[in-house]
């Protein structure tokens, strides 16, 4: 990645949102990255594209690329060509196929997110700096009532979910942020955009550590052949809305609340002015502060664990994950392991039998028959199993001497050494299920047995319900799509697993389940904070010259604010302090 700017033309067309980018005209985006080259695909790699997808793929083989994978997350063909070897004549191919189908819905890497980072803070300042320069001028500024309406639209959950649904997130994002740093620079508040400079620092920051773990698995994904290949699976709409979280529940009352307070106070003094206070002090941006701080500082400590986020907006969920749906593979190491010894003749030699059942047994296989020294080792019936064997999925193997047998051996599967660890974290976040447990390791593990159902069905079935649902897979395509955070595992063979919102090694799945908790702790104290610095900014209104009144409630409102997006931050120590 370091390869290309991180400013450069290509990368901030990229932020445009779609379909805005679509109207640009601009060559086709080519990159170079570790182990060959990625070129931009504007049609190709989403549902029903797989068949010209293939047939690309082997055109650019034939053509003299020694590698050529197509990935949909990503938009673009990883080539393995350097740049200048016969590039030109893949990119003409690639112009010939790649010409009709909607736009890709992909994410952006991790140069594309810090440069998105980059631009929100520079906008900041620069709108700090000009608010700032206008009010040491003396400059004719706009009414407070501007970046108040403005800044109401950009907190109320509800009025930004409605303009995602109409104009998609991308658009939602850089309209609001555009109204909010442009009425606040012509309104003259400086210290409101400083307050949302410090947060987009913050963002900043943790993509410019994001952006190194990505060159890190980059380099790891160029060795391995097949890593970059994806299609992406069809996004279906959720079947009930996410639950709501404090920060939603508390925005959804407190800013019409603050609208009709503003509403009344004006009709009934007949002066729009002196209802400012309680619109500026009733908006509940502390409690996203609180938060977006909070998102920061876990993408920073995921980045540490070489872990990349695909879609930050996924973590901002983390306070409304109730459930978490782990896949049963990722909970095993893929070996057996003996779970009990029972003896079935009275003079056999314990000591004997066990010294040589772990070089007799085949642990990775219960129904291999083996022999060794006299030893026989052969699976049995279930019908000889313990009652308890058949329901913790214990395979039953007879050890037999010299044609007789001695003992009954059971053997289960072997959780993973991380296993407990990971379903004690999700446990403190709310109920844990164990998909696709057919060897009873849910109850080995102290979990509930879970229902037969396939992991994407059971993430619908769980959300229909009214649950907010992490998946942590390393296979479950559909699921890690579906789920309101999808946690994706590597694999040993460098699987990747691209339908996932972050990805990494179990240590990083750790991370995250230990950091829902604590989200729902920063979100309930950022609504305290936020609802603490309402009831002293509309108090102070009263209290002095009342041409003041606005400005102070807007000194409280980003005193408030700075305080919880430090809070945020802080927070987001607590789960990198576990083991």
């Amino acid at each position: 990645m370091p390869a290309f700017g991180l400013f450069s033309a290509d990368t901030l067309l990229d932020l445009l949102p779609e379909p805005v980018r679509g109207l640009v005209p601009r060559p086709r985006r080519v990159r170079a990255c570790p182990g060959g080259t990625r070129v931009e695909l504007r049609h190709l790699g989403g549902p029903g594209t797989e068949e010209r997808v293939r047939e690309l793929e082997g055109r650019l083989l034939a053509r003299g690329a020694r590698r050529a994978e197509v990935n949909g997350t990503l938009g673009c063909v990883f080539v393995d060509c350097r740049p200048g070897e016969e590039l030109d004549e893949l990119i003409e191919l690639i112009e010939e196929h790649d010409t009709e189908g909607p736009p890709p819905a992909r994410v952006l890497d991790g140069a594309e997110q810090q440069a998105k980072a980059a631009v929100s803070l520079g906008l900041n300042l620069v709108g700090a700096a000009l608010a700032l320069t206008g009010q040491v001028a003396r400059v004719p500024r706009l009414s407070d009532a501007v970046p108040s309406f403005a800044a109401l639209a950009d907190e109320i959950p509800r009025v930004r979910l409605e303009l995602e649904r109409r104009l998609g997130a991308s658009a939602t994002d850089a309209i609001l942020g555009t109204t909010r740093i442009v009425a606040n620079a012509l309104a003259a508040r400086p210290v409101t955009l400083l307050v949302d400079s410090a947060a987009a620092a913050g963002r900043y920051a943790a993509a410019h550590t994001g952006r190194r773990a990505w060159e890190r698995r980059e380099t790891a994904l160029a060795g391995h052949d097949g890593s970059y290949r994806h299609i992406r699976t069809e996004e279906s709409e959720r079947p009930a809305p996410l639950p709501r979280g404090p920060l939603e529940r508390y925005a959804d009352l407190a800013g019409p609340g603050a609208l009709a307070a503003h509403g009344v106070t004006t009709f009934l003094t007949r002066d729009h002015r002196r209802g400012l206070p309680l619109l500026i002090s009733g908006t509940p941006k502390a409690g996203r502060l609180a938060r977006d701080g909070y998102v920061s500082a876990i993408m920073a400590a995921l980045a540490g664990r070489d872990a990349m986020v695909l879609d930050r907006r996924a973590l901002s969920r983390m306070d409304r994950v109730d459930t978490v749906v782990f896949d049963a593979a990722v909970l095993t190491s893929g070996r057996w392991a003996i779970e009990s010894v029972l003896p079935l003749v009275p003079d056999v030699d314990l000591d004997e039998l066990h010294a040589c059942l772990y070089t007799l047994l085949d642990l990775t296989d219960p129904d291999a028959r083996r022999e060794q020294d006299g030893w026989t080792a052969a699976p049995a019936g279930l019908d000889v199993a313990r009652s308890e064997w058949v329901d913790q999925g214990i395979r039953p193997v007879t050890v037999s001497k010299d044609g007789a047998e001695v003992a009954l051996v059971g053997l289960a599967r072997e959780p993973h050494p991380m296993a407990e660890a990971l379903v004690s974290a999700a446990r403190s976040a709310g109920t844990v299920i164990i998909a696709g447990d057919e060897d009873g390791l849910a109850l080995r593990l102290g979990v509930d047995p879970s229902p037969g159902s396939e992991p994407a069905e059971l993430v619908r079935e769980l959300q229909a319900d009214g649950h907010g649902v992490a998946v942590v897979s390393r296979r479950a395509r559909r699921a890690l799509r579906g789920a309101d955070l999808g946690i994706g595992v590597l694999e040993p063979s460098r699987r990747f697993p691209w339908d996932a919102d972050v990805v990494g090694g179990l240590d990083a799945a750790h991370l995250v389940l230990r950091s829902l908790p604590v989200a729902r702790k920063v979100s309930t104290r950022g609504v305290w904070l936020a609802a603490s610095g309402a009831v002293a900014g509309s108090g102070l209104a009263f209290i002095g010259p009342e041409a003041a009144a606005p400005r102070r409630a807007s000194w409280v409102r980003d005193a408030v604010s700075a305080v919880a997006l430090v809070f945020g931050y802080w927070s987001g120590r607590a789960p990198r302090r576990g083991p």
